[in-house]
């Protein structure tokens, strides 16, 4: 009943997946399966002993790793047969409580859902700032806990919603950076694989007094991540906080729980089992750039004109325009964050709602919530701040995401690739990477000067059914012998196709040798037999292509004994005359002595 459910709910799927399943409506397994709803990739991809018929496969290991990519992608279109769902709620939040603390705070606002949402399943709790001072800091390097942290912990356990059970996951701290994570009681026993570590980015490069704090774990067949992290402040310090998040990003190590010096990177989420849901929020420090606080302050007050919020953060946050620059951009776009309706949340003057006026400090969102889903459905539900909250010179922020856990049945998942096993023997070619080049094998560089850099392009189309991954191969003296190019190497998905640029350059190593074929007339003298460039099909065939051009004869490189014999400039000689001077030159210099 399910499954027939699911069929009426089915949606058209994207483009990617047309091809292939052209090819699985004639599988011997073509259940309704919805692709476009799909959320994760298979717990695992078959192992040696699932596909053990593929080790005698004539075609070697390039074909076997082909299939397996393939069975890939026929796993993920049927994933739903064998993986069961339940919904999980994630309430992350961060706060930079500026040194303070009272046991008298009430965190209600900041950790109580709201009225129309049930209580959180996983609590990850985000503290910057939370003890500065020095006994606090030393105590921290010996013994790893102090007294303010488990006040705050005893104090959120305190603000938990009543009606469920609570224990704490796992806590890190990296000074005074402080990560907390929480789950029901009944999902404590589901969680697994607990990895945690900390990255310092602070004072010249690696002090403790900046950097990340992470956890990760598996709830199920699903991983999750939360990265607390205070990046640098100062308003003209966007590029350390661009070299900060990256290294968090490449360099924090997740260490296994209860195992010595076994670990991970954060930014290492595996081949099949990864980190499906990442959230990574705190003190960002980004702020409003090209603007006054005068300004600011104006326009957040003004009644009359709605949408100063969606305003101020399109045209000056610091967050938002790195994401839309190519510097930056490839280290934020994976991530996304839900739509700011609240008002800046920092600076404020402590114990009142004024922005602070002694350090005149324009109004930022410094503090905020992303979040990165692979395969993983995530929606945030409410990103909000606790604007009422007088104790720091920073607002919390908290959002509460809607995402899944799922479950893969075992037996059914071993159904399912004994099916698929069984269809990949009758697509025995269609699993091999397929690409055509344009125009076509021989490339055209026309008349070669010397010294000079001509430039041709060649497409290669992916026309297969799988993404193909290709690499130019190098000649056996580590050059293409005069022809360069770029990229050498890349990952085209289905359908695709990628540009790659050559140049033709004849320089003293390859011009002597040139001439000597042009004097002995034979066809596309610019470059030699050997010169072929091979474009290697990573589990597919080889594609070759051949240069073609020849040269436009000049002084360089022809013998002295030529160039007496001349009575006018190499370009105003006939070439016919020429080339039979040149070429009598050559076979009496051979005859005698080497034409070098």
């Amino acid at each position: 009943d399910h499954y027939g459910e699911q069929q009426q709910q089915q949606q058209h799927s994207p483009q990617v997946w047309q091809p292939l399943e052209q090819c699985l409506k004639s599988s011997p397994a073509s259940h309704n399966s919805d692709s476009s709803s799909s959320h994760i990739q298979p717990l695992e991809l078959p192992n040696s002993a699932d596909l053990h018929w593929f080790s005698a496969d004539a075609n070697g290991d390039n074909q076997r790793e082909a299939k397996r990519h393939l069975l890939r992608d026929y796993l993920r279109e049927r994933q739903r047969e064998f993986t069961n769902y339940s919904d999980l709620l994630v309430h992350c939040g961060t706060w930079n409580v500026n040194n303070q603390f009272d046991d008298s705070f009430d965190l209600t606002e900041w950790l109580q859902p709201p009225r129309d949402q049930r209580a959180p399943d996983i609590y990850a709790l985000g503290f910057q700032e939370l003890d500065m001072s020095p006994l606090s800091n030393t105590m921290t390097y010996i013994t790893q806990r102090s007294d303010r942290e488990e006040k705050w912990i005893r104090l959120c356990q305190r603000c938990f919603p009543s009606s469920h059970c609570y224990s704490i996951v796992k806590t890190v701290r990296l000074l005074s950076t402080f990560l907390l994570v929480a789950a029901k009681d009944s999902l404590r026993n589901d969680i697994h694989s607990i990895r945690f570590g900390t990255q310092a980015t602070g004072l010249m490069g690696f002090g403790p007094n900046k950097g990340g704090t992470a956890v990760r774990f598996q709830l199920g067949d699903t991983q999750f991540t939360f990265v607390n992290c205070h990046l640098a402040a100062g308003e003209d310090k966007l590029e350390n906080r661009y070299n900060d998040f990256r290294d968090i990003q490449q360099k924090l190590k997740l260490m296994f729980e209860g195992t010595a010096g076994r670990y991970e990177l954060l930014s290492h989420v595996g081949d099949a089992v990864g980190s499906h849901v990442t959230f990574f929020f705190g003190d960002l420090n980004f702020r409003l750039s090209g603007v006054s606080k005068e300004a600011v302050e104006a326009r957040l007050f003004d009644t009359e004109r709605p949408g100063a919020v969606e305003e101020l953060l399109a045209r000056h946050d610091e967050l938002r325009r790195a994401r839309a620059q190519a510097r930056y951009g490839n280290i934020f776009l994976s991530y996304s964050e839900a739509s700011i309706d609240f008002w800046p949340t920092y600076k404020y003057e402590i114990g009142s709602q004024r922005f602070d006026s002694e350090k005149v400090r324009v109004p930022s969102w410094c503090d905020r919530i992303l979040y990165r889903a692979e395969d993983v459905r995530c929606e945030p539900l409410k990103y909000r701040s606790q604007h009422s909250y007088v104790y720091s010179d920073h607002k919390p922020v908290t959002c509460t995401f809607n995402t899944q856990v799922a479950r893969v049945d075992v037996e059914r998942q071993k159904r399912t690739i004994k099916r698929g096993v069984q269809w990949l023997d009758s697509l025995e070619n269609a699993v091999l990477p397929q690409c055509t080049l344009e125009p076509g094998h021989e490339v055209q560089f026309g008349e070669l000067s010397f010294s000079d850099t001509y430039r041709a392009s060649l497409t290669l189309r992916n026309t297969g059914r799988v993404s193909a991954s290709w690499q130019l191969m190098p000649t056996p003296g580590g050059e293409f012998s005069g022809v360069h190019a770029s990229p050498v190497e890349s990952r085209i998905p289905i359908g695709g196709s990628e540009t790659i640029m050559l140049d033709a350059t004849l320089g003293p190593c390859q011009w002597p040798q040139a001439v000597q074929r042009w004097a002995a007339g034979k066809a596309d003298s610019a470059f030699a037999p050997g010169d072929v460039l091979v474009i290697a099909l990573i589990g597919g065939p080889h594609i070759f292509a051949v240069p073609k051009g020849d040269i436009v004869p000049s002084c360089y490189g022809l013998p002295l004994a030529c160039l007496c014999r001349l009575r006018e400039p190499v370009l105003k000689t006939d070439r016919q005359s020429f080339r039979r001077l040149l070429r009598d030159c050559l076979e009496s210099a051979s005859s005698s002595e080497t034409c070098s």
